[in-house]
C-alpha cells in the first residue's frame, strides 16, 4: 500500500549557521564571521560539478554512517555534516559532488503545505541569496535520480524524491508516490522530545503531497491519517509539545473530524494541570490548541469558555509577576492589556454577568502598572553620528544575538522623539531669527501640496508644527538608510525567521486586533523577504484598523455622523486627533504616525499610496521601510505605555 501526506507552514531552525558551511547561490554572498570573512564566488555554484556521474560512484554506507546521528527531521544538521564531506580529501571528486548536492537540498526554508513553493533559499538578501531549487543542473537532478533508491535514511530520501517531484514532473506522479512514502517512515517520537516540529514537518509534507495527487495512482490517505491520529492519543497522554504540533496538522488538514470535542477536552486537561503547577504560558498553549479543535467545528458556548480560560490565565500570568521580588511593570502592564482583550473577543452573549466589572478593575489595574512601566523606561541620547557610526550602531544593535533578541534590537533603532522637544527646537530657531520664512511642501511631480505663511509670533503653533513635520520626514530618510537598513540586512543574514514565528509574536502582542493577525504577518514577512512594496500595501491600512479597535476597545466613537444621519468611518487624520488617541499612544507616537502618513508637509504616506500618486520605486523605498519598521515597532513593544500612563495612575479615570 502506497500512502500520502501534506506539510505545515513551518521551517526548522537553520537560523544559526557558519560560513563555512552555507551552500551557495547565483550571486556573490559576503557573509561576516567573527574576525574572518568568506566570499562565496560564482565558480562556487553547485552547476559548477562534474558533467557525468555513475551510480557506482555514490555509496550510501558512507552516506549513513556520517549522518547517523543527525536527529530525524533535522535538515540544517544533515546538510551541516554533508557539507563537510563534501571536502573530504579521502574522496573522489564525484563523491564529493554528490554530498555537496545532497546538502544543498538541505538547506532550504522549508514550508511543508505549500504547494507550489515548499522550498526557498534560507538567506535572501537584496541582491542576493543562498542555495536555491533553482540552482540544480539537469546534471544534479541526474545525481539525485540516481542515488535516490540507495539513501536509507527516510528524511534524506523523503527530501530527494521531494526535489524530484518539483523539478522532474516528466518523471511522472511515482516520484511525488515515493516522497510520501519516505516521509511517512520517520518515526514520530514517543515521550517528552525538544524537537518534534521536525519530524512532523515531514509527515505534515506528506499529507500536503497526499491530497495534491489525490486520484493519481495507488494512493490513500486513511492510513496516513491513521498514524496521525494514534500518535495524537500518545501525546495526549504524555502531555508534551507533540500535541501542540499534531494539533496545528490535524485541524488544517480535516483530520479526527469526528473527535473534534474529545480532542479539546483533553487538551483542556493538560492545561489545567500547567495552571496547577503555576506554568501559565504552557496553560495558554494547550488552551489555544483545545480552541483550534472548537473553531473547527463552530464557536459556540464552549469555545468562548475556552478564551476566557485563556484571559485568566494572563490574569494569573499578572499576578505572579506582581508578587515577585523585582516585578517588571512593563510585563505586567503587557500581559493585563493581552487579558483585556481576549475578555473583549467574546461576545455578549456568552459573557458571564461578572465581566463587565472585571473589565473595569483589570482596566485600572492597567493604567496603574503603566505609570509604573513608563518609569521602568529610559531614554538613550548621543552626541550627533555620522552616517558610518549610525550604521555600525545598528549592527551592533541586532547582530550576534538569538532571533527574538535581534528582534527587539531592530524594532528599537530609531527612539520614536519627543513631541514637545521638536517644538521648542523650532521654536528656538524662530526666536534665534532661522525659522521666520514661510513653509511650503511640493510634491515630486512639482505640485505645491502645502503652504504655512511665515510666522508673526514664535508660539505660531502651525508654523511650528509644519517645521518640525517638515525636518522629522528628512530624518527618516537618514535613519531608514542609517540605521534600519543596515540592522535588517544583519538579521537577515544571522536569521531566517519564519511566517510561524511571526504569528507567535503577532497573536501574542498587545497591538494587534482581533483578526488581522494574517495582514501582520503576511506583512512583516514581506519586509523580511525585502518585498517593501507588498509590505506596505498589507500594513498601513492595517494601521486604521490598530487605531478603531483599540479608541473602539475604550468606549470612543470611530465613525462620523454626516447631516443625512448615515454613519462613516472616521479618516486616518480624524482618528489621529482624538484625544482618546492621545491617551493611548502618546502625543510622541500619535505625531509620528500623523507626520509620517497624512501630514502633506511630511511624507504623507499613506495618503500617497491609498490614491494612487506613489510611484513605483517610492511604493518599495525609504518611506516604505519605514512604514514597515514602524509596523514591526507596534507589533513588537508595549505601544501603549507612554500614552495611557503619562499622567499618572490618580490622574486617570
Amino acid at each position: 500500500m502506497k500512502l500520502e501526506r501534506q506539510g505545515s507552514a513551518r521551517n526548522d531552525a537553520a537560523a544559526c549557521f557558519h560560513s563555512d558551511l552555507l551552500p551557495l547561490g547565483r550571486y556573490p554572498l559576503k557573509l561576516d564571521d567573527g574576525p574572518h570573512k568568506r566570499t562565496m564566488n560564482v565558480s562556487d555554484m553547485p552547476g559548477e560539478r562534474e558533467n557525468f556521474f555513475d551510480v557506482e560512484d555514490f555509496d550510501s554506507e558512507v552516506l549513513h554512517s556520517v549522518t547517523a546521528d543527525c536527529a530525524p527531521g533535522d535538515y540544517y544538521q544533515l546538510h551541516t555534516v554533508m557539507r563537510r564531506w563534501s571536502t573530504e580529501t579521502k574522496l573522489t571528486e564525484r563523491k564529493k559532488a554528490a554530498f555537496r548536492i545532497l546538502s544543498d537540498i538541505c538547506f532550504l526554508y522549508f514550508e511543508p503545505g505549500s504547494r507550489t513553493r515548499p522550498y526557498k533559499p534560507v538567506i535572501q538578501l537584496e541582491d542576493s541569496r543562498s542555495f536555491s531549487l533553482d540552482d540544480l543542473t539537469p546534471v544534479d537532478l541526474t545525481v539525485l535520480e540516481s542515488v535516490a533508491a540507495q539513501v536509507t535514511r527516510p528524511d534524506l530520501r523523503g527530501r530527494i524524491w521531494d526535489v524530484l517531484w518539483l523539478k522532474r514532473r516528466d518523471l511522472g506522479v511515482s516520484t511525488a508516490i515515493s516522497a510520501i512514502e519516505a516521509y511517512s517512515a520517520v518515526n514520530i517520537p514517543t515521550g517528552q522530545h525538544q524537537r518534534t516540529q521536525l519530524v512532523v514537518n515531514c509527515w505534515d509534507r506528506a499529507l500536503s503531497l497526499a491530497r495534491m495527487i489525490r486520484g493519481a495512482g495507488d494512493i490513500t490517505i486513511e492510513p496516513l491519517e491513521a498514524v496521525i491520529s494514534d500518535a495524537f492519543n500518545r501525546a495526549l497522554t504524555e502531555g508534551g509539545t507533540l500535541a501542540l504540533e499534531l494539533t496545528y496538522v490535524s485541524v488544517r488538514y480535516g483530520l479526527d473530524a469526528d473527535r473534534r470535542d474529545e480532542r479539546s477536552e483533553a487538551l483542556q486537561a493538560i492545561a489545567a494541570t500547567y495552571r496547577e503547577n503555576g506554568q501559565h504560558y504552557a496553560q495558554r498553549e494547550f488552551l489555544e490548541a483545545a480552541a483550534r479543535w472548537k473553531v473547527a467545528k463552530q464557536r459556540r458556548g464552549a469555545y468562548w469558555n475556552i478564551v476566557i480560560q485563556i484571559a485568566e490565565s494572563h490574569e494569573s500570568d499578572a499576578n505572579l509577576e506582581l508578587a515577585s521580588s523585582k516585578p517588571s511593570y512593563i510585563r505586567i502592564a503587557t500581559i493585563l492589556e493581552q487579558a483585556i482583550q481576549q475578555y473583549r473577543r467574546v461576545p455578549r452573549q456568552f459573557r458571564p454577568a461578572s465581566m463587565e466589572m472585571q473589565l473595569a478593575q483589570l482596566q485600572q489595574r492597567l493604567l496603574t502598572a503603566g505609570a509604573l512601566a513608563v518609569e521602568e523606561m529610559s531614554i538613550i541620547r548621543s552626541d550627533p553620528l555620522d552616517m558610518s557610526e549610525m550604521v555600525d550602531g545598528a549592527k551592533a544593535r541586532v547582530s550576534g544575538r538569538s532571533i527574538f533578541a535581534a528582534l527587539i534590537g531592530l524594532s528599537t533603532l530609531f527612539p520614536i522623539p519627543n513631541h514637545e522637544e521638536l517644538l521648542s527646537a523650532e521654536r528656538e530657531l524662530m526666536v534665534e531669527g532661522l525659522g521666520i520664512y514661510s513653509q511650503v511642501t511640493f510634491h515630486e511631480d512639482g505640485r505645491l501640496t502645502a503652504k504655512v505663511p511665515a510666522p508673526s509670533l514664535a508660539e505660531d503653533a502651525d508654523f511650528l508644527s509644519a517645521r518640525a513635520i517638515s525636518n522629522f520626514a528628512h530624518r527618516i530618510e537618514m535613519v531608514v538608510r542609517g540605521a534600519i537598513v543596515p540592522g535588517l540586512e544583519t538579521f537577515t543574514r544571522e536569521h531566517c525567521i519564519s511566517e510561524r514565528q511571526l504569528l507567535q509574536i503577532v497573536v501574542h502582542s498587545a497591538a494587534i486586533p482581533p483578526g488581522r493577525e494574517a495582514f501582520f504577518v503576511k506583512g512583516l514577512a514581506a519586509g523580511f523577504d525585502w518585498d517593501f512594496m507588498s509590505s506596505s500595501h498589507l500594513l498601513v491600512p492595517q494601521l486604521e484598523a490598530f487605531l478603531r479597535y483599540h479608541i473602539q476597545g475604550r468606549g470612543g466613537d470611530t465613525t462620523v455622523l454626516s447631516p443625512e444621519g448615515i454613519h462613516t468611518e472616521a479618516s486616518l487624520g480624524t482618528l489621529l486627533g482624538m484625544e482618546l488617541t492621545t491617551d493611548i499612544l502618546g502625543p510622541d507616537m500619535v505625531f509620528v504616525l500623523e507626520a509620517f502618513l497624512v501630514n502633506p508637509h511630511g511624507p504623507n504616506f499613506r495618503n500617497v499610496q491609498a490614491h494612487g500618486l506613489i510611484s513605483e520605486s517610492a511604493a518599495g523605498g525609504v518611506h516604505a521601510v519605514f512604514a514597515w519598521w514602524l509596523c514591526l515597532h507596534l507589533v513588537v513593544l508595549p505601544f501603549w505605555a507612554s500614552g495611557k500612563s503619562r499622567k499618572g495612575p490618580e490622574s486617570q479615570e
